[in-house]
């Protein structure tokens, strides 16, 4: 496993950082996204450097993201970000804000790298999940992470956004799981697809 994690931490000061805690205990989610920006040059890069200059105009933030070359990380884990559609308006009710970090997959020059794109996703949350210290987690006990609690925009939001897009088109998600199951249990796995075979479906 070969995934570089860079940091660019933004400011406290930013308008998109809500420099609000998540839950102080009980269990976290990892809340897996798409960037949805196909144009080439849409790297992790450009995206942290997103979220570092204010998030545009909706303010968004979110912990990390990856592409085919490597992951990046703008807030420590211990903080909220506004990514999961669900208001930040109830501690109790909206887990994908209180209770979940988020990372944005890219998909940069039309989803070209899905492959190697979604390889590293895997192994970034395996490195979570794990406790690397290649992720600053900002006092958070990794082991409040787990394979079991790996979840989607579409989980989280109150109308059901269809995000990440292409691996919920691609019913990939499944695959994910299974993938950084294995990498947790000490197996590295043959090859987690870029996409699932259906039954039924044409090759």
């Amino acid at each position: 496993m070969a995934l570089v994690v860079k940091t660019r931490l933004m400011p406290l000061s930013n308008r998109n950082h809500p420099e609000v805690l998540l839950n102080v205990d009980g269990e976290l989610y990892i809340i897996v996204h798409e960037t949805g920006n196909t144009a080439v040059g849409a790297t992790a890069e450009m995206h942290a450097n997103f979220v570092y200059n204010g998030g545009g105009e909706s303010n968004v933030s979110f912990h990390l993201t990856v592409d085919e070359k490597e992951a990046w990380q703008m807030m420590t884990l211990q903080y909220i970000g506004y990514h999961a559609s669900d208001g930040c308006d109830s501690r109790s009710a909206d887990w994908g804000c209180y209770r979940g970090i988020a990372i944005e997959t890219c998909v940069n020059s039309n989803n070209a790298y899905k492959a190697q794109t979604r390889r590293n996703l895997a192994e970034l949350i395996y490195k979570i999940i794990t406790g690397s210290p290649d992720i600053d987690f900002g006092g958070v006990d990794h082991r409040r992470f787990s394979v079991d609690r790996i979840r989607t925009h579409n989980d989280t939001a109150w109308d059901q956004k269809w995000c990440p897009t292409y691996m919920l088109n691609d019913r990939y998600i499944p695959i994910l799981i299974s993938a950084v199951r294995s990498m947790v249990a000490g197996v590295t796995p043959v090859n987690p697809a870029p996409s699932a075979i259906v039954a039924g479906g044409t090759i």
